[in-house]
């Protein structure tokens, strides 16, 4: 019985473990980009590691990689989120962190799209899409609210005033 609480412990916990620690090199599957688009990826670095993150087209696409310190919010890239970037045939970067950091790659196909691309990496890349759905208009919301505890307040008034004559 012993062993049966031992084996369902660890088949609970295996998930829990992660491995991605010990892979030394990361490959994202080829991706497509039309021109104009923006793709962004991001991972996590510890202290005094090396993050470099290497793409590699299969067209004649022109593409452009920055990496950034910050959540972008848009595709403008604004210099104070602003690490390292390149431009070029096979654009690279690399960096050593400082600190334990989630860094964020921008990836831009300027011109000669739609073209597809890979990426290799020495940390885990996670895609990663820009929130696209506006904040909620709050002062809408409240009012509504109010308005809707108010129009029930004044039917259940008139309920007790029919009642009563």
């Amino acid at each position: 019985m012993k062993y049966k609480k031992i084996l369902l412990l660890m088949v609970l916990l295996l998930p829990v473990i992660s491995a991605t620690n010990a892979r030394a090199d990361v490959t994202i599957p080829p991706e497509s980009l039309e021109t104009g688009n923006t793709a962004f990826f991001l991972c996590a670095v510890n202290q005094s590691q090396t993050l470099e993150v290497n793409l590699t087209r299969n067209g004649i696409g022109n593409f452009e990689m920055y990496l950034l310190k910050q959540r972008p919010m848009s595709t403008n890239i604004e210099s104070s989120f602003l690490v390292d970037s390149d431009t070029g045939d096979n654009p690279s970067v690399s960096y050593t962190t400082s600190i334990n950091k989630i860094y964020y790659v921008q990836i831009n196909l300027v011109s000669s799209g739609p073209d597809i691309f890979t990426l290799s990496s020495t940390h885990n890349l996670i895609r990663y899409y820009l929130p696209q759905i506006p904040g909620f208009p709050l002062e809408l919301i409240i009012v509504s609210i109010m308005s809707g505890f108010g129009l029930v307040y004044v039917l259940y008034k008139r309920k007790i005033k029919v009642k009563h004559n």
